[in-house]
Order: C-alpha cells, then structure tokens, then sequence
C-alpha cells in the first residue's frame, strides 16, 4: 500500500526469503536500499538475499558496507563476524570477535562475538561457556539470536544444542 516505505519493503524481503521466493526477496531488498541509501540496515538486506540463497560471498561486501556505515552498531559488527566465518576468512572473524567482545562488553554482541572467536580458533569449551544464560535467554525473544547460537553450536559440533536453540 506504501511502495515508497523502504522499511516496510525490507520486512516484504525477508518474509519472502522465508518463503523461500529467493528472487522476490532479491527485488524488494534492491528496492528498500534505492528508496533509502541512509540506512545502514537495509544496505545489507541484498547481501542477506545472496546468502540466505546460498552465495555467501556474494553477500560479504554489503555487510562490509553497513559496518562501514554504522561502525558504533554492535549488529553490525556481529553479522560481519558471522559473514567473515561462512566465507572463509576465520583469522578476521575471530579478530573482529574479539573485538567486538571488548568494544561491547556486558552485551549479548559482545558475547556473541567472544563465542564465535573462541569457536573459531577451535576452543569449544570456552565457546560453550560463552553462551550464557542471558544469551540462551535473548535467543528466545529474537530471531536472529537464536540463528546465530545455532549456528555456533553446529561450528563446535553440538547439533543437539543447535536444534534446541532454534526450538
């Protein structure tokens, strides 16, 4: 009803991506980025289409873009970790991991970020204690959380764990 609100455009994007209509998502997302170039969120959204459809590397550049845009963004910082480790390069998504973890401590970005570098650099124990209760508990209220310490727990070959965090 509103093809000029980029906001409401991104959220048609990622209900398509759901849907598994890939190059509908891919048409929205270049849509909302062109309506509002300002917003760092919705600079990624392409590159969310391009993994979520299986290029992964396809997406790097945009999360590169929003950390660029919005380096105080502690989102960012973690999606571009997470992005970083899905294509190859576990030196820099371990660094930015740890980075993160310092930059936003107390946070669950931070943690996230302290459990992704520790499971990276082959340290699951340290991985799983990373994932603490307040984490577990966020993972319940946001979606993208819980995506992420699932993703984690299948990086230190935990399935059981990553299936009960998606759950």
């Amino acid at each position: 009803l509103d093809p000029s609100n980029a906001e409401l455009i991104t959220f048609l994007a990622y209900v398509y991506l759901l849907a598994g209509q890939d190059d509908r998502a891919w048409e929205a997302a270049e849509e909302s980025s062109r309506l509002d170039p300002l917003t760092p969120l919705l600079q990624c959204m392409p590159g969310f289409c391009h993994w979520l459809a299986g290029r992964p590397a396809a997406a790097l550049p945009y999360y590169r873009k929003f950390l660029a845009m919005d380096p105080t963004n502690p989102a960012a910082h973690l999606f571009l970790v997470v992005i970083l480790r899905v294509t190859g390069h576990p030196d820099e998504a371990a660094t930015r991991g740890e980075s993160l973890q310092r930059e936003f401590p107390g946070t669950i970005f931070g943690a996230l970020g302290a459990a992704y570098a520790f499971a990276i650099r082959g340290r699951r124990d340290d991985a799983r204690s990373a994932v603490t209760p307040d984490l577990l508990a966020a993972a319940q209220r946001v979606e993208f959380i819980a995506r992420f310490i699932a993703q984690l727990f299948v990086l230190i070959g935990d399935a059981d764990a990553a299936v009960d965090a998606l759950e």
